[in-house]
C-alpha cells in the first residue's frame, strides 16, 4: 500500500520495480521532500558548506545518485525532517491511524533530538578537523557538526586514481590523523594498503547505506550512528567514551507494524 523510499535518487532500481508491481493505487513517499540538500559538486571541491532547496533538483551530475548528494540520513536534524515526511504519508495513507503515528513520531523525534545534542557536544572540541571517508557519503553529517570530510571516490564502486590517492595522502598527513575510515560495505582493500603506508590505523564509520538483520532494529539508526561518532573522536587522537548511558537508549518504532508493498 505505501511505499516509502529515501529520494534524491538514491533508489535507482525502483523505477522498474514499481513499474512491475502495476499497482495503481500504491502511495509512494519521499522523505527528502524538502530537506536542504548539498549538491555533489560543492562535495567535489571538498567544501560542505552549500546548502540547495531539493525543489532546484535535476537529473545529471556528478555522482551516480544525481544531482545532489542523498546522504540526508547522516545528519539527525535532517533525519527528523525524514520521520516528519514519512509521518505525514503515512497519516495521508491511513488517516485512521494518525494518533497513534503522530505519536510514533514524535517519540522517535525526541530521541533523534536528544542524539543531535549528545553529538555536538561529543564533537565540539574537534571543530574544524577534517576526516577521510572511503566514499562521498559525509558531507550532511559534517556540515551539521562543523567538520570536513574527504572522501578517496566518490561512489562506493569507484576506483581511486593516482591523483585521488595522493590528495587523500596528503590530508591525512597535514591533519596529523590517527585513523582513517573504511566502511562495512566497501574501501577495506583500497585503505588497507593506504594505511600501512601512512602508518596509521583503519576502523569504519557505517553509513548504513545497506545492512544486514540487524539493520531491521528499531534502535539501530540510534546506535550506529553513536558508535560512528566514537570512531571519529578515535580518529581525531581522542579517547572514546560513551555519549549517552546505556540506559537510556530505548528502541522505539516509527511505525507500528510492517508497511508492504503489494505486488
Amino acid at each position: 500500500d505505501v511505499l516509502v523510499k529515501n529520494g534524491l535518487e538514491m533508489e535507482e532500481f525502483l523505477g522498474d520495480l514499481v513499474a512491475n508491481a502495476a499497482n495503481p493505487n500504491l502511495k509512494v513517499v519521499d522523505s527528502s521532500q524538502g530537506v536542504a540538500t548539498i549538491a555533489n559538486q560543492d562535495t567535489d571541491d571538498h567544501d560542505h558548506d552549500h546548502g540547495h532547496d531539493q525543489d532546484k533538483t535535476s537529473a545529471g551530475g556528478h555522482h551516480h545518485h544525481g544531482q545532489y548528494n542523498p546522504h540526508i540520513w547522516l545528519d539527525p536534524k535532517r533525519a527528523i525532517e525524514q520521520v516528519e515526511n514519512i509521518r505525514d504519508g503515512l497519516i495521508a495513507a491511513d488517516p485512521a491511524g494518525e494518533t497513534e503515528y503522530n505519536a510514533n513520531a514524535a517519540a522517535f523525534i525526541a530521541q533523534l533530538q536528544t542524539l543531535d545534542t549528545d553529538i555536538t557536544a561529543t564533537l565540539q572540541p574537534y571543530q574544524g578537523k577534517t576526516f577521510v571517508a572511503f566514499h562521498d557519503f559525509a558531507p550532511y553529517f559534517a556540515q551539521s557538526y562543523g567538520l570536513k570530510a574527504v572522501f578517496l571516490v566518490d561512489i562506493p564502486e569507484g576506483n581511486p586514481t593516482p591523483a585521488d590517492v595522493k590528495r587523500v595522502t596528503d590530508e591525512v598527513k597535514a591533519s596529523n590523523l590517527k585513523t582513517i575510515l573504511t566502511e562495512p560495505q566497501a574501501g577495506e582493500s583500497s585503505f588497507s594498503a593506504l594505511a600501512k603506508d601512512l602508518g596509521v590505523q583503519i576502523s569504519s564509520f557505517d553509513p548504513m547505506e545497506t545492512g544486514g538483520i540487524e539493520a531491521l532494529q528499531p534502535e539501530y539508526y540510534l546506535t550506529t550512528l553513536r558508535n560512528n561518532v566514537q570512531t571519529l573522536v578515535t580518529a581525531f587522537g581522542g579517547q572514546t567514551q560513551s555519549i549517552v548511558p546505556f540506559w537510556l537508549v530505548r528502541p522505539l518504532a516509527i511505525v507500528p507494524q510492517p508497511v508492504w508493498v503489494k505486488f
